[in-house]
């Protein structure tokens, strides 16, 4: 026989508190609260962060889930969605800050989102967009795959996402300010 010791997990609330809008319907409005939260344009290294919604898309948590160095960060879709289960989140939006005067993602930024978006199928927690922040602007990759007419939850194994992200590279969508 082994011994297990019973646990209870509990929600550490920080003393800062910030204001954020009733719902989180553009992806400006989620920008913003990133940006005021954890001011990404100013980091001296690669965070990811993320914004756990309810149904009715109004907030209910944001935390910074991983950090990294100056040219990237390490991604943990198992401490985003078990943080996201936590705050019993139907809906997340990442984000994370880029240290070049640009916000373009990158192929494995896109690629991020196309894991993400599945990963969170399983669990039923929607990933609604994925930002790029840099610079005090911002760019939506969820807002880039919509134009292209691309749905990552019907692409299941992913061919499409390098044909898409060629788009999104020729096309040079202009990023959004905060």
């Amino acid at each position: 026989m082994k011994k297990i010791r019973e646990t209870e997990l509990r929600f550490v609330y920080r003393d800062t508190e910030y204001l954020a809008p009733d719902e989180i319907n553009e992806a400006r409005d989620a920008a913003k609260l990133f940006e005021d939260v954890f001011d990404m344009s100013a980091q001296a290294q690669e965070i990811f962060c993320a914004l756990f919604l309810d149904e009715e898309r109004h907030v209910v948590g944001i935390e910074k889930v991983a950090m990294g160095d100056v040219k990237s960060f390490q991604s943990s879709t198992h401490e985003l969605f078990k943080r996201g289960l936590l705050h019993n989140a139907s809906r997340v939006i990442v984000a994370h800050n880029h240290l070049t005067d640009t916000p373009n993602p990158s192929f494995e930024d896109v690629e991020l989102t196309w894991t993400l978006v599945h990963s969170g199928m399983f669990i039923d927690i929607q990933v609604d967009d994925h930002l790029v922040i840099s610079n005090k602007e911002f760019y939506s990759i969820g807002m880039a795959f919509q134009m292209e007419g691309y749905s990552p939850e019907e692409d299941y194994s992913g061919e499409q996402l390098k044909d898409v992200f060629q788009k999104l590279e020729e096309e040079k969508f202009s990023p959004f300010k905060i």
